[in-house]
């Protein structure tokens, strides 16, 4: 599908695009390799969308007519695969749809379509826009800020369940994910400020070099949610050898109120001849006040020193 912008936008055929109206498409890999011919493009600019890509690396082709950057896009569920390419030309932006398993990437598309206005539209602002809208759309997917402040919480009230772990995990490689996808995002921008080809409006390359700063500022607040994922982890483990000393501390003071009598008992063990409580009659509730004495007093003290 081909949109043209006009006294309004009005979609269009393939053979109705005019090279001096400013032409938005979204079109599959299928569709691409069919109207190659139509666009001039080089046959490499199909390999690419049908090639597998590395996801952590932005993949770019340019020419003198053509800019080609294919990227990953990011989405909560892991198991989703977003891919698309951007084509632009003397105004003309095409949007290659290579994989969009729910429909994100066309939503992105007509956000772009149905928010840009036909009298000031320029293929910089269109681009921009596109570009904004992916990191938008993106970033409201990731509660990442409510979703560890409700871990830490869980670590402050010490209710962390068995998940808690796996949960921290599954948090730093969504967070390294969308921070590679930033990272693209200003690669992406990058390309476009250099404008080998000049195919971009000088004046407007402003646009590009603002978004790039927007780009940044994601990453960053990217890094600082990874950062707050490594402090609660180290807080999570904290807590975890604070619980392991007072259970070694109980195990401490259990030992220290008993060791007295193991060697009251060990004493009396001996049996001697002459030991005189064996003849007394009141050996054996000598021996056992005995021991209540030493327990109930050590217990006193360690009160008093407040070791429990």
């Amino acid at each position: 599908m081909f949109y043209v912008f006009d006294d309004e936008v009005k979609s269009i055929d393939v053979d109705e695009i005019n090279k001096n109206m400013l032409t938005l498409g979204f079109i599959t890999v299928g569709e691409l390799e069919k109207l190659a011919a139509v666009f001039s493009l080089p046959k490499n600019i199909v390999e690419l969308c049908r090639k597998k890509s590395d996801s952590a690396f932005l993949t770019k082709f340019i020419n003198d007519d053509f800019t080609f950057i294919r990227l990953n896009i990011i989405c909560n569920n892991k198991e989703t695969n977003n891919e698309l390419a951007i084509i632009i030309s003397r105004n003309l932006m095409v949007i290659v749809n290579i994989c969009d398993d729910f429909s994100f990437n066309q939503k992105c598309f007509s956000n772009v379509l149905s928010n840009s206005a036909c009298e000031s539209a320029t293929l910089e602002k269109l681009i921009c826009s596109f570009l904004e809208t992916l990191a938008r759309q993106c970033s409201s997917q990731f509660d990442e800020e409510e979703e560890i402040a409700a871990l830490e919480k869980e670590v402050i009230d010490k209710n962390v369940d068995k998940s808690f772990t796996a949960q921290l995990i599954e948090k730093k490689r969504e967070l390294l994910r969308l921070r590679a996808f930033y990272e693209q995002l200003i690669d992406v921008t990058e390309v476009y400020v250099e404008n080998e080809n000049e195919i971009l409006d000088e004046k407007s390359i402003r646009l590009f070099k603002l978004f790039r700063d927007k780009a940044v500022r994601y990453k960053e607040n990217t890094d600082i949610l990874r950062e707050s994922v490594t402090h609660l982890w180290d807080a999570y483990q904290t807590s975890i050898d604070a619980g392991q000393n007072e259970i070694m501390k109980l195990f401490t003071v259990v030992t220290s109120v008993f060791l007295p009598m193991t060697v009251i008992v060990g004493w009396y063990g001996m049996n001697f001849k002459y030991m005189p409580e064996i003849s007394s009659r009141f050996g054996y509730p000598y021996v056992i006040f005995l021991n209540i004495i030493v327990v109930f007093s050590l217990i006193f003290v360690f009160k008093r020193k407040k070791w429990i």
